[in-house]
């Protein structure tokens, strides 16, 4: 049972890491919240090390016998999972004799996996850097300071760069033992929406009086006149239009396009767009069950009330995937979600076309040849239930369901 915000003391977070169970954290008052389960978190582990947690439990009493570290950030709005996937995890690092930690790190998309990379800077208390930098340190102490001031803060790597080598931790560890520069953990997110560009007309252009005078000043430029007059005949005054589509239905005139921004008659927006969109709508399927298959579904429902699991035998061809489409309608109506798992991602096309023929864009698809920014939009989407039917290889069963 979910605690309340002020109940809420202390918080158990797993960590993408090989190491035995769970670890306590303090939940500063500024971050308390309801709903702590399931989000990931920012928190120190060791004397250095950041990384990005799952909150697995809240709780107000106090772990005895060690010093508890505080959670140094709350990283989501909303809970990344529930209590039935932690509970999945539970179960598999059981079984596989492993760590929850792995089972998470194997589990999540690599893109809700937040990357750390250390961060040099100068201390802040280091004022009066330029008399020590000529008097003081050495050529590659100097040289460092330098470009670290003109940056504000460099990353290990661009450090390397500067002093173009790759032992630099004896330099660095000089300049950290003179209070000189401190080192910081800067945590990134590593998925980024995908955003597409979109063209519209100025407001302004609604205005009878203000388009006949823009028609009259491009007629000296007549490839923005041509492409405006295309703009106004795909009807973009109050739906923007994608610039990929503007350009198939009148080629590519980017030095027009250009000009036209350049004379405030559209402008360039970027917006977000999933990275899941079909190339086209689905056709609709309609079909009804033969004698024999009808038969089949009475018996596989008929066994169900007995098992949790039911073989239905059939050869190539036969209309066992129509049998499906039936028992999905039963457990949509029920509202409760599908993983209709394949062997191989080699054996989905099929599948895909007639499911989603059938039921739509509530079909999601998620296997190894998703790049891991679309694979975060399905894990959103299921997590969402927007997709409730999810067609996949093995890795699915980790989804959010």
């Amino acid at each position: 049972m979910a605690k309340l915000k002020d109940e809420i003391t202390y918080a158990d977070v797993i960590l993408p890491l090989p190491v035995k169970g769970r670890f306590s954290y303090e939940v500063p008052e500024k971050l308390m919240e309801n709903n702590l389960v399931g989000k990931r978190v920012l928190v120190q582990f060791g004397k250095r090390k950041l990384y990005a947690g799952l909150i697995s439990n809240v709780y107000a009493e106090k772990p005895q016998g060690y010093t508890v570290k505080p959670i140094l950030d709350i990283i989501d709005t909303k809970p990344l999972v529930d209590e039935n996937l932690l509970s999945f995890w539970e179960w598999i690092a059981d079984y596989y004799l492993c760590e929850i930690g792995e089972v998470m790190n194997a589990g999540l998309p690599a893109s809700l996996k937040l990357s750390s990379e250390t961060k040099v800077r100068l201390n802040p208390f280091f004022e009066n850097h330029e008399s020590v930098v000529s008097t003081e340190l050495s050529r590659k102490q100097s040289l460092v300071i330098e470009s670290i001031g003109y940056r504000k803060s460099l990353t290990m790597a661009q450090l390397q760069d500067v002093l173009e080598q790759k032992t630099i931790y004896p330099v660095i560890n000089e300049l950290i033992d003179q209070d000189i520069l401190e080192i910081s953990e800067s945590i990134k997110e590593s998925y980024s929406p995908k955003k597409v560009s979109f063209v519209q007309l100025k407001p302004e252009l609604k205005d009878t009086t203000v388009l006949e005078e823009t028609m009259d000043r491009l007629e000296k430029a007549p490839k923005q006149l041509a492409l405006f007059m295309a703009c106004l005949e795909l009807d973009i005054e109050e739906e923007p239009i994608r610039k990929s589509y503007l350009f198939g239905k009148v080629g590519k005139e980017e030095s027009a396009l250009k000009g036209l921004v350049k004379n405030d008659v559209v402008e360039i927006v970027q917006k977000e767009v999933s990275r899941l969109e079909l190339d086209e709508e689905p056709k609709d399927l309609k079909f009804e069950l033969a004698d024999e298959q009808q038969k089949a579904l009475e018996e596989i429902k008929k066994h169900f009330k007995n098992k949790n699991v039911v073989l239905l035998h059939g050869v190539t061809s036969s209309g066992k995937t129509y049998i499906y489409i039936r028992l999905i309608e039963e457990i949509l109506r029920k509202k409760e979600q599908v993983l209709y798992l394949l062997p191989e991602i080699a054996l989905t096309t099929q599948i895909i076309n007639k499911l989603r023929a059938y039921f739509g864009n509530i079909v999601g698809v998620y296997h190894s040849k998703y790049n891991a920014k679309e694979k975060v939009e399905i894990w959103n989407k299921v997590l969402k239930q927007e997709y409730k039917i999810i067609i996949g290889a093995r890795s699915a069963v980790f989804l959010p369901f």
